[in-house]
């Protein structure tokens, strides 16, 4: 009868000790391995994906109040090269960004254009972009983005967070808290 207690309490320590080895097995597969499974099944914030001189970029839609379409914008006299005009958007004269100037160096931009605006949000000051056109709007994970290629120029530099891939187009993603307006 003794010898029937000791291997009972044998086995129920076994068991014991068996359950604690697979709690912490799982306990580390959960920490190392589920965490890449979480962030794909994550859908990544949306962005608009526009064109500046037939390059693609992308901005995250959640810093976007509008789009607004062949809108009049109206010149006025600056020396800012990055200032392309005024817009009256809703009653409220807002500034129009040149992004060609700034991301790609191009100084004037054909006034034939159709114009399209992308009116932000969440800035230092409202302000409209003014981009070629509009491409869509694409989920793009963090884990996603890949570093910004090095012959970027230091200034641009700044305002890229990174590129993403979408099967055989780069888009270059920018950082919407490197824009005061």
């Amino acid at each position: 009868m003794q010898t029937k207690m000791f291997s009972n309490k044998t086995t129920i320590t076994n068991t014991i000790d068996l359950k604690e080895k697979l709690k912490e097995l799982k306990d580390s597969f959960d920490l190392n391995v589920a965490k890449p499974f979480e962030q794909a099944e994550k859908p990544g914030e949306h962005h608009i994906i526009f064109t500046l001189n037939n390059e693609l970029f992308a901005w995250p839609i959640a810093k976007v109040k509008d789009a607004l379409i062949n809108q009049k914008i109206i010149s006025i006299p600056s020396n800012v090269l990055s200032l392309y005009g005024v817009v009256n958007y809703k009653n409220q004269v807002i500034s129009v960004t040149n992004l060609h100037y700034i991301l790609l160096g191009i100084r004037g931009i054909e006034s034939n254009v159709k114009n399209i605006l992308l009116v932000t949000k969440g800035l230092a000051i409202d302000t409209a972009f003014f981009v070629d056109g509009l491409k869509g709007i694409a989920p793009i994970s963090e884990y996603e983005i890949k570093e910004k290629p090095a012959t970027v120029s230091t200034e641009t530099s700044e305002l890229i967070k990174g590129i993403y891939y979408y099967k055989t187009q780069l888009i270059t993603i920018l950082k919407y808290d490197r824009f005061s307006g």
